[in-house]
């Protein structure tokens, strides 16, 4: 990276002229590991000490012991989004690299 990149940052995707700067990056990383854990804290330490959230989760827990195949197909949503954006990029590059072995293939073909 010159130094023309340092001194100015990264206007067009909108970084910062410190976080180009190798030692700073570590700083922004864990300046925004730490918000992120004390937020993450702070949403545990509410739920786990909000009384008036018994009842709600209560009715939840038990809705979902009454219709253990939903609570089956929420607990498994995440690892099935995760496959299919899988098997979307596989495809993605199956058809990338066939496109670009047609396109070797033709090109000596044109050149003669």
């Amino acid at each position: 990276m010159g130094e023309k990149e340092i001194e100015e940052g990264l206007p067009g995707i909108g970084i910062s002229p410190a976080y180009v700067r190798p030692g700073f990056r570590w700083a922004y990383f864990l300046v925004l590991n730490l918000v992120s854990f004390a937020i993450a804290g702070g949403v545990f330490l509410f739920v786990y000490t909000a009384d008036f959230l018994d009842a709600g989760s209560e009715t939840t827990a038990g809705w979902f012991f009454d219709h253990p195949g939903v609570a089956s197909v929420a607990a498994a949503t995440p690892m099935i989004v995760t496959c299919m954006i899988g098997v979307h990029y596989a495809r993605r590059g199956a058809r990338r690299r066939a496109a670009a072995r047609a396109q070797q293939a033709a090109a000596p073909a044109s050149a003669e």
